[in-house]
């Protein structure tokens, strides 16, 4: 048998059906568009294992044993999923980047792994989780001024590969790297 007969004789079989089967999957579900996507997967299950043997009166059985099988599937799967409320939904804050900062957000990351291992490991601690110096020391281990040497040397270290100039006499930790972070951990860690 050709698959456009077999396509033609499960058409057929699932015509006197087809009614039966929807109503079947809205009383499963919760509402119009699950009971869709529940008719919708059964149909798609129940052509794909087709094999053109089955009877009119075995085929009614066929489709709804497969509706039960997904949906039950489904609500296992539930389980491991928390629905959002829409008030949760409101003041969960977006993290993603906005467009005109993504390209200055790209360079920061290209520059940060240009730096040597511990300094950049040692500056995303500090500037970026927020860690004190002492929690960077228990990681990193060393001395506490070793810390802060590899920090200072970090953020003149990414000053330099992003092509910023003291100004005016400041350091370089009061100029644009630090801003430049300071922008980058509030796109990224949500302070």
């Amino acid at each position: 048998m050709s698959n456009s007969q077999e396509y033609d004789q499960f058409v057929e079989l699932l015509r006197p059906v087809q009614k039966q089967l929807y109503h079947f999957a809205r009383a499963l579900t919760d509402g119009y568009d699950e009971a869709c996507d529940l008719v919708g997967a059964t149909l798609l299950g129940a052509l794909e294992n087709y094999n053109g043997t089955f009877a009119p009166a075995t085929f009614k059985s066929y489709l709804f044993t497969i509706a039960v099988r997904i949906q039950r599937r489904k609500k296992k799967r539930r389980r491991f999923f928390v629905p959002l409320d829409a008030e949760h939904i409101a003041t969960e804050r977006c993290n993603l980047t906005p467009p005109d900062e993504t390209a200055d957000v790209q360079a920061l990351y290209k520059a940060l792994n240009k730096l040597p291992e511990k300094q950049r490991e040692a500056l995303a601690l500090f500037e970026l989780t927020g860690l004190s110096l002492k929690e960077i020391q228990k990681i990193q281990g060393g001395s506490l001024s070793g810390v802060k040497s590899r920090i200072t040397r970090g953020r003149v270290g990414l000053a330099e590969l992003l092509g910023v100039k003291a100004e005016g006499g400041k350091s370089i930790e009061s100029t644009q790297s630090a801003s430049t972070l300071t922008s980058f951990q509030s796109a990224h860690v949500g302070n």
